[in-house]
């Protein structure tokens, strides 16, 4: 009997289980797939949303703790008077 014969016998001997495994590796294969798909889609659009929701937001502050009230009025009082400063 020849190696490739043999191989041929062996096969014919297990195609119940080398069906099984052929369809696990393709169910799997498909859940993979598809699930690449989805993420990359999903994740365009979180970036669409996040990105429609910011507007015209060019920059941001991240601090670890809250803002204290004032700082607003003083931040807003500082430019309004840098803006009037460079007007007159």
């Amino acid at each position: 009997m020849s190696f490739w014969r043999m191989v041929w016998q062996s096969l014919l001997y297990h195609r119940r289980i080398n069906f099984s495994v052929a369809l696990g590796v393709a169910a799997a294969s498909a859940v993979l797939t598809g699930a690449l798909l989805v993420g990359a889609s999903m994740r365009g659009s979180l970036k669409a949303l996040t990105l429609d929701r910011l507007n015209r937001v060019d920059e941001f502050l991240v601090t670890q703790q809250f803002f204290q009230s004032e700082l607003l009025f003083i931040v807003h009082v500082h430019f309004f008077f840098n803006l009037v400063k460079v007007f007159y």
